[in-house]
C-alpha cells in the first residue's frame, strides 16, 4: 500500500513540476522582453488563486500561488482600456502609452520560451534516450479480430502498414492520426504475399476518435499481476514474465493470447515465457469465468511496460518537427469540412492532459519528458492562434493598431474579448465532462466476448 501511495505522490509531484516549469518559462519570456522594452510589470505570479508567498521588489510583486497549474504576468500597458479613456488621468500617467510594434515581441516571447524549453528537453531525450513500445518504433499490425472487415480483407498479424492514402507512415501514432480523419482510407500493406492496397472503413471508438475496427499494433505481453490460485499461478507464472509464445504461435500482441486462451477452455495450453533472459516452457488450463463470459488464466497485463533495452534517440529537430507537423495537420483538419467532425473528437481537455501525463510517468521519467516536449510545442502553437484573449489574438490586435494608427474601439474589443472568454470557459467545461466520461470508459471497460479485441487501452485480463 505504501508503495502505491509513494508512487502517487511522486507522480503528482512530477506533474506539478512539469506544468510549473512550463508556465514559468512562458511567463518569464513575457516578463524579460517586457522589461527590455521598458514596459511596466505589476505582478509576476507562478500559480493561480491565493498567494502563499509574496514579495515586492523594485515595484514588481513576485508571488507563488496555491494552484500550481497556471500563472501570469500582469502588464498594464497591454490593457486596451488605457487607450479608451476609461482609466483616470493619473492612472494613465503611471503607464505611458507603448507603441504597438513594441507589444508584439512581448506577446511572442511566451511561446518563444516554450519552444526553447521544448528544444532543450528534446536534447535531453536525444542524449539519454527513452524506452519505447513497439507501436512507437514500427507500423506492424499486432492483432486483427477474426470478425472484422480488416480480417475479411486479408490483413493478418505481422503485416506492415507502409502508407495511408499515399502518405508514408512510420509508427502507430501516425496510423492513428491518419485513420481518425477519414471515414474510409486506403492502406498500403506489406505481407508475406507481397505489397497491396486495401480500402478500409473507420468507426468511432470508445475513446471518441475514429479508427479501423479490429486492428491494433504490436504490444508487449508483460505480466503485472498473477491472481492467487489461478491457472497461471499454479503453473508458476510471476509478475514481470513476458509471454512470447502460446500454442506454438509466436505472439505479437495480448489480443492474440486472448483468442488462444478462449479457444482452450478446460484444455491444456502450452506457453513460453521470457524470464531473466531465458525462455521457460509451462502449461496451464484456462477456466471459464462467468463474470466476463470467457476463459481466463488469471493474469493482468502491464500496459505501461516499455522495453528498457529498446532505447530510441530521436534527434531534437526531428522531435520538434514531428510534434509541430502533427499539431498543424490536426488544426488543418479542424477547419476542413470533411474532417472537422472527426478531428473535434480528438480534442482533449485539462483532465485528459493530466491523465496522459500520469500514464507517461508510469512508463518512465524519460517517456514523461518526451511528452513534456510535445506539451510545450502544443502550448506554443495553441497560444499563437489568432483567438481573442490568447497571445495570438493580442498580436492580431497590435497589428491592427499598427495599420490603423490608433487603438481599436474599447467597447467593441471588450465585448469580443468577454464573449471569447465565455466560449473558451464553456469549451473547457465541455471537454472536462467528456474527459471524465472517456476515462471512466477506459478504467472500467465492459466484459468482452472471447474473440473480440478490446475497445479501450485497458481490457479485461486473460
Amino acid at each position: 500500500m505504501w508503495a502505491h501511495i509513494l508512487t502517487g505522490i511522486y507522480t503528482v509531484f512530477l506533474i506539478a513540476l512539469f506544468f510549473g516549469v512550463t508556465v514559468f518559462i512562458h511567463e518569464l519570456g513575457h516578463f524579460l522582453v517586457a522589461r527590455r522594452m521598458g514596459m511596466v510589470v505589476d505582478k509576476f505570479s507562478i500559480g493561480l488563486g491565493p498567494a502563499i508567498f509574496k514579495r515586492k521588489i523594485n515595484g514588481v510583486v513576485y508571488q507563488i500561488a496555491a494552484i500550481p497549474f497556471g500563472g501570469f504576468v500582469h502588464l498594464p500597458q497591454l490593457d486596451i482600456s488605457l487607450e479608451s479613456g476609461s482609466l483616470a488621468g493619473e492612472r494613465k500617467a503611471d503607464f505611458p502609452r507603448i507603441a504597438p510594434w513594441k507589444k508584439i515581441p512581448v506577446l511572442l516571447a511566451g511561446v518563444t520560451g516554450n519552444m526553447i524549453l521544448a528544444y532543450l528537453l528534446a536534447w535531453v531525450v536525444f542524449v539519454a534516450g527513452k524506452p519505447a513500445q513497439p507501436e512507437e518504433v514500427n507500423s506492424i499490425i499486432g492483432y486483427v479480430e477474426t470478425n472484422s472487415t480488416a480480417y475479411a480483407a486479408g490483413i493478418r498479424p505481422g503485416d506492415e502498414i507502409l502508407s495511408i492514402d499515399g502518405r508514408r507512415v512510420h509508427d502507430w501514432m501516425e496510423i492513428r492520426f491518419d485513420s481518425s480523419l477519414e471515414s474510409q482510407i486506403t492502406v498500403n500493406v506489406r505481407s508475406p504475399s507481397g505489397v497491396r492496397d486495401v480500402k478500409l472503413s473507420t468507426e468511432e471508438t470508445g475513446l471518441g476518435f475514429s479508427a479501423v475496427p479490429g486492428m491494433s499494433p504490436m504490444t508487449f505481453r508483460s505480466v503485472l499481476f498473477v491472481e492467487k490460485g489461478s491457472p497461471a499461478d499454479k503453473a508458476g507464472m510471476k509478475p514481470g514474465d513476458m509471454i512470447v509464445e502460446a500454442d506454438d504461435v509466436r505472439l505479437l500482441s495480448w489480443g492474440q493470447l486472448l483468442d488462444i486462451v478462449a479457444s482452450h477452455t478446460d484444455r491444456p495450453l502450452a506457453l513460453k515465457i521470457e524470464r531473466g533472459g531465458r525462455e521457460i516452457a509451462m502449461t496451464m488450463t484456462p477456466r471459464f469465468d462467468e463474470k466476463v463470459k470467457r476463459a481466463r488464466v488469471g493474469i493482468t497485463w502491464n500496459y505501461e511496460y516499455a522495453d528498457r533495452s529498446m532505447i530510441t534517440h530521436p534527434k531534437p529537430a526531428a522531435q520538434i518537427a514531428y510534434y509541430s507537423g502533427t499539431i498543424f495537420r490536426f488544426l488543418k483538419a479542424l477547419v476542413t469540412p470533411k474532417q472537422s467532425g472527426r478531428a473535434a473528437q480528438g480534442v482533449g481537455g485539462p483532465i485528459s492532459v493530466f491523465w496522459v501525463f500520469w500514464m507517461q510517468i508510469q512508463t518512465g521519467f524519460m517517456t514523461a519528458l518526451a511528452f513534456a516536449v510535445f506539451f510545450n510545442v502544443n502550448l506554443a502553437v495553441f497560444n499563437l492562434l489568432p483567438y481573442p484573449i490568447l497571445d495570438g489574438g493580442h498580436v492580431l490586435l497590435a497589428l491592427f493598431e499598427c495599420i490603423r494608427g490608433r487603438a481599436a474601439n474599447y467597447r467593441w474589443v471588450s465585448a469580443i474579448w468577454n464573449f471569447a472568454a465565455c466560449l473558451l470557459i464553456a469549451l473547457v467545461l465541455f471537454l472536462t465532462f467528456r474527459d471524465v466520461r472517456m476515462i471512466h470508459r477506459v478504467m472500467a471497460p465492459e466484459p468482452m466476448a472471447a474473440t473480440n479485441a478490446p475497445a479501450a487501452p485497458t481490457p479485461a485480463a486473460p
